[in-house]
């Protein structure tokens, strides 16, 4: 007898004969109408989710083992602040409220402006990941500010209680006060001001000359709902750059992608050198740059997100 009976076919799901339907661990699905026969519960806040689409209909990169959406998840404590639990790259920026078992109570508290903000980075192969220890960090909803000081060679600069754009603005007058106190001749000298300032450590390296964790979450707007947008200190470091870059533009020299091509080319060529990296995230708009800082300073460039 050469006939083997199983119900798993050739999608590794298992199938239901009695239905002629395949149960995918949370949702059934049947394949002669090609539809789901329960929606995501998440599927009212995204535009893109319905019962005819799967891992947001990008399968090659996401999963979907529950058929819920991931993204970020928040327990409260008992103080009234929050704490990262979880985080995933997953095209959601809702930040969830959790209950003790890591369950998920229903609320939103916010979203941020990027699905990884509250994620860890591979330099050297991009993936994202998420660690509580590196990224876990504990915030006060009603607080979403932060205060430093810096000194570079000329001056001490400090702001207190900024938020994301009152940061980005506070950036961009530290690069503006260093030029004309070192008065470089031509756009390249500007850059390469530019470049001593952002560099590792330096004073525009806000994540870590504020003295306070990388991921410090900071106001950047409010949502349709009254909830926050949040991002993080990592991300803001990364658009005041774009930002900065962006100013050192002359008027008649090419078109602002050309500039930014140019500029971000040397840019990721550094970040692959510094960190080994295997070439990822080749061309435009990242140019080697991992997704995390490269979609930040496309944002601070551009004023908007890639795509």
């Amino acid at each position: 007898n050469n006939t083997w009976n199983t119900p798993y076919l050739f999608n590794a799901k298992e199938f239901d004969e009695e239905t002629g339907m395949y149960y995918y661990g949370a949702r059934y699905y049947e394949p002669r109408l090609s539809l789901w026969m329960s929606c995501d519960p998440m599927q009212e806040l995204k535009v893109c989710i319905c019962s005819y689409t799967y891992c947001i209909s990008n399968p090659i990169v996401y999963t979907d083992p529950t058929g819920c959406l991931e993204s970020t998840d928040v327990k409260r404590n008992s103080n009234g602040t929050y704490t990262v639990v979880n985080a995933k790259n997953d095209g959601d920026n809702n930040i969830y409220l959790v209950n003790g078992k890591g369950k998920r109570t229903g609320e939103i508290i916010g979203t941020t402006l990027r699905p990884y903000d509250f994620m860890g980075t591979d330099n050297q192969n991009g993936a994202f990941h998420f660690n509580a220890k590196e990224t876990g960090v504990t915030f006060d909803i009603s607080r979403l500010t932060v205060s430093g000081t810096v000194k570079t060679e000329n001056a001490t600069y400090s702001v207190y209680n900024a938020n994301a754009q009152r940061l980005l603005d506070w950036g961009q007058s530290l690069f503006k006060s260093e030029l004309q106190l070192k008065s470089p001749l031509t756009f390249y000298g500007e850059l390469e001001v530019l470049r001593s300032l952002s560099a590792n450590n330096a004073a525009l390296d806000v994540k870590v000359s504020f003295g306070q964790h990388p991921y410090t979450a900071i106001n950047a707007g409010t949502n349709s709902n009254g909830t926050p947008k949040i991002t993080t200190l990592r991300a803001m470091g990364n658009m005041i750059f774009g930002a900065n870059v962006h100013s050192t533009k002359p008027y008649l020299l090419g078109t602002p992608n050309w500039y930014y091509s140019k500029v971000m080319g040397e840019v990721g060529k550094y970040n692959q050198s510094q960190n080994s990296g295997l070439g990822y995230n080749k061309g435009f708009p990242y140019f080697g740059e991992h997704t995390y800082s490269g979609s930040y300073i496309y944002y601070g460039y551009y004023g908007k997100f890639y795509k």
